[in-house]
């Protein structure tokens, strides 16, 4: 890209700046203040209202956080319960199965007492 001035050029014929130091300690430069009542209140309510909003929306974001964790968990707890509920159902049947076996074994005990006993009247050995 061509340059249209130099940097030289440019420095020498800029125009002479005010100092703005010099203009703002200028005692007619002085703004007037608002009365501290009056500015105290404006800055106040404005300061509260967005603070009020912001610890509004904290508190929502923190609230949809905290119920997104809390769905989680409750998943996780009824995942849970499914498995215990699903355990428990096979180990009461394993249960159901282990007594009817020992309901078996004990008639196959009597009978074989019966008949060692009936063996024994008999003289059988």
């Amino acid at each position: 890209m061509e340059k249209l001035y130099s940097e030289e050029e440019l420095v020498d014929n800029a125009p002479p700046m005010k100092d703005e130091k010099h203009e703002l300690e200028d005692p007619a430069f002085e703004m007037e203040s608002l009365p501290q009542d009056v500015a105290d209140l404006g800055y106040s309510r404005s300061v509260k209202g967005q603070n009020e909003n912001a610890e509004k929306m904290k508190k929502t974001v923190k609230d949809k956080i905290q119920n997104t964790q809390l769905q989680k968990s409750m998943g996780l707890l009824d995942k849970l319960h499914e498995e215990n509920d699903l355990f428990i159902q096979k180990t009461r049947e394993e249960l159901r199965i282990c007594r009817q076996r020992m309901g078996l074994l004990s008639k196959q005990q009597e009978s074989f007492a019966a008949e060692i006993t009936r063996e024994k009247e008999a003289n059988n050995m």
